[in-house]
């Protein structure tokens, strides 16, 4: 009964997910047989580059459309089969077998050995399967629009960043439910609160740097424009600068930091 409650909840929400998509999907066709909108033209945007975006907006759902149906397919199967019990049950032979956890062992400790495993298991599986789909989209999709400015390298080394940061998130989020006690959701927002503060402050200070070059603006009609804007709202502005976005993506090339 439970999973056929789960199955009728994935399903419904993954064909009304498909109907907004084929239906969003139907009005870019229908815009490249029309005209120029007014509201388009008035921003100064022209006919050529109106087109190329419904192309481009029609390859990028259309694949997220199949990314998304193979996902749901990947979930059902999981639902099945139960795989997600299965990689626990034997994350936790492992662990017993090896004798890393016994009867003796601390309830937090017992949860992150078998945990860790788990974890481990199941984002690679999830990488091993999704990191396709994060190549097609950046190196084919993106690159036949014209957006892409990424290396191989670069593509692996902030896949790797990211998975590395949130293993260590995940880990101390773990721990603090386990020990927190009843109230553990308290400070489990407070993590979140204070490690969002961290990337807040520390990132573009510290961090930012290393991939993208920081080039104060010089006084001009920019500038000003700026300034005067900051002090209308009454902003402490004290440093301007122009950061080289395009190292990644050719969304934009440029973006400010203050």
């Amino acid at each position: 009964m439970a999973k056929c409650k789960q199955f009728l909840h994935f399903s419904s929400i993954f064909l009304l997910e498909k109907y907004l998509d084929c239906r969003q999907r139907s009005k870019y066709y229908g815009g490249r047989g029309k005209s120029l909108p007014q509201e388009l033209a008035q921003a100064k945007i022209d006919e050529a580059n109106f087109k190329k975006s419904l192309d481009y907006d029609i390859d990028k759902l259309g694949f997220g459309m199949f990314e998304s149906t193979f996902s749901f397919c990947e979930n059902l199967l999981n639902l099945l089969i139960g795989l997600s019990p299965l990689l626990w049950d034997t994350a936790t032979y492992y662990a017993t077998s090896y004798g890393l956890v016994n009867k003796d062992s601390s309830l937090v400790y017992t949860e992150i050995i078998q945990s860790a495993p788990f974890l481990g298991v199941v984002q690679i599986i999830n990488e091993v399967i999704y990191v396709w789909f994060s190549l097609y989209s950046t190196f084919v999709i993106e690159e036949k629009h014209g957006f892409n400015k990424t290396t191989l390298s670069t593509f692996f080394k902030n896949l790797v960043l990211s998975r590395i940061i949130g293993i260590l998130v995940l880990s101390v989020m773990i721990y603090i439910v386990i020990t927190m006690g009843p109230y553990f959701y308290v400070y489990l927002w407070l993590f979140m609160f204070t490690f969002s503060l961290f990337f807040m402050t520390i990132w573009p200070e510290y961090i930012a740097p290393l991939y993208s070059k920081y080039t104060p603006i010089e006084e001009g009609p920019v500038y000003d424009a700026i300034k005067k804007l900051a002090d209308s709202v009454e902003f402490p502005l004290t440093e301007l600068f122009v950061v080289d976005g395009s190292q990644r993506s050719a969304y934009s090339n440029a973006y400010f930091y203050v």
